[in-house]
């Protein structure tokens, strides 16, 4: 079970590593939670079999600061996705405190020899009564101390899913749909390993009672078949998003899936509705690609003409296309672009060299009123004032 664990684990990080690395540094994030996620098991599998003690005497209590840094992991990695890139701030800091307090707390329990750790957990197989007493070499509770990190990591993925969801709402730019959709996967993939999770935490505390020195062992009865299932629901949860771990270009649910029906408004459709609808959608795809790759955008002569002239689309079906994917004109996606492609600009300081009238004609506007309007519009900030709250 252990090295199934480690296998999937391993396998799973080099396909994250591999696909997602090179565009955005900030999956490291999502591949320590991985393998601290997969240490916490593996403690949890070997403390209810009692047959890996050097397991036990290596990882319990001392793996308990490591677990707390999952909580920060979870919210900086959600950032990363949103910035597109490795996210890190001065407040990173302040989220190390609980593992800080942590290390604290347990101190004492570094200092003793492994031998007498190892004895601790060997008695519980001999029945001996070798035990050291934790609550008198932690300054905690040791049940207080083994339970915390549950809370600490719930509470920072109900404030990560909060942030995307506050961040979609606020967001205008071309990428809107699919973080309504990294949102879904999130609070899925979130909802599938930590509600168990915790349903198990309750049930063993009123199972074993809070003081008891046995408090995350199951009682014999338990088949530990489930807990081995359990420990792959992580690994085994990303295979069924192939469109984010792979980085492929598949959606989210079918071609019109229900994740589209809710952005539209979830109405009923009729036959021909759900096949105007269809239409629309692979337009469309076709439209992002071109965009991407051409970038015709930065063109001051960019129009539905243009596009309906390259891809071979009437006109009429292009914006249908952005009324259905969109739910906005054309204009408005257009401006959006020229917006996103000014940011990176500024991100990559060509402020300092070009006057804000350049950046606005590089990217694509006519002049710099224009741009200023559009970029105010899309951000709720003047470029300069932009500059001064994401760049300095």
């Amino acid at each position: 079970m252990i090295l199934s664990i480690l296998l999937l684990t391993f396998i799973l990080t080099m396909i994250l590593f591999l696909k997602h690395f090179k565009k955005n540094a900030g999956i490291i994030y999502l591949v320590i939670i991985l393998f601290l996620f997969s240490l916490r098991e593996i403690q949890f599998y070997a403390h209810q079999t009692l047959q890996y003690p050097e397991i036990l005497a290596l990882l319990n209590v001392n793996i308990l600061p490591f677990t707390l840094l999952i909580g920060p992991c979870i919210l900086y990695f959600v950032k990363s996705y949103h910035k597109g890139r490795l996210f890190i701030d001065k407040y990173f800091l302040i989220h190390l405190i609980p593992s800080l307090l942590m290390i604290i707390n347990i101190h004492h329990y570094f200092s003793i020899p492994f031998s007498l750790k190892l004895n601790h957990f060997v008695s519980d197989v001999f029945h001996t009564t070798d035990h050291l007493d934790l609550d008198l070499i932690l300054l905690l509770p040791y049940a207080f101390t083994v339970i915390i990190p549950f809370p600490i990591s719930f509470l920072y993925i109900f404030y990560a899913a909060f942030y995307l969801f506050k961040e979609y709402r606020r967001e205008s730019f071309q990428k809107k749909y699919k973080m309504l959709q990294f949102l879904i996967q999130f609070l899925f993939l979130a909802v599938l390993n930590y509600v168990p999770l915790l349903v198990f935490i309750v049930w063993l505390i009123n199972e074993n009672g809070i003081g008891n020195l046995y408090l995350m062992r199951f009682p014999p009865s338990f088949s530990f078949e489930y807990l081995y299932l359990f420990s792959l629901v992580l690994p085994l949860s990303f295979f069924l998003f192939p469109d984010f771990l792979f980085k492929a270009e598949l959606k989210f649910f079918s071609n019109i899936s229900y994740l589209d029906k809710f952005i539209l408004g979830g109405s009923y459709l009729d036959h021909n509705s759900l096949s105007t609808m269809n239409q629309a959608l692979q337009d469309f795809d076709q439209i992002e690609k071109y965009v991407e790759s051409k970038k015709p955008y930065l063109d001051l002569d960019f129009s539905v003409q243009k596009i309906a002239q390259e891809l071979q689309i009437p006109r009429n079906r292009i914006s249908e296309a952005f009324s259905v994917k969109l739910n906005k004109s054309f204009p408005q996606y257009r401006n959006q672009l020229r917006i996103l492609h000014s940011i990176e600009m500024l991100k990559n300081n060509f402020h300092k060299n070009y006057s804000i009238e350049g950046i606005a004609v590089k990217s694509g506007f006519k002049n710099k009123s224009t741009f200023y309007a559009a970029f105010k519009s899309e951000t709720g900030l003047r470029p300069i004032d932009w500059i001064k709250e994401n760049l300095q």
